[in-house]
């Protein structure tokens, strides 16, 4: 799938490869996706452990 971006977007995604030493823009990405994905599983799983520690 390709997903287009805004002029915006690109600048962006150039400062954070910038800053994290990536290269590739869509391997950048993919880690950027990857990451979000894993902090709101654990997010999740922390606010799930927190209710049911109050029930």
């Amino acid at each position: 799938m390709k997903v287009p971006l805004n002029d915006e977007a690109v600048s962006q995604l150039e400062f954070i490869m910038g800053r994290t030493g990536y290269t590739n823009k869509q391997h950048a990405i993919q880690v950027m996706l990857s990451t979000i994905a894993n902090n709101l599983r654990r997010s999740g799983q922390k606010l799930n452990n927190k209710v049911d520690h109050h029930e």
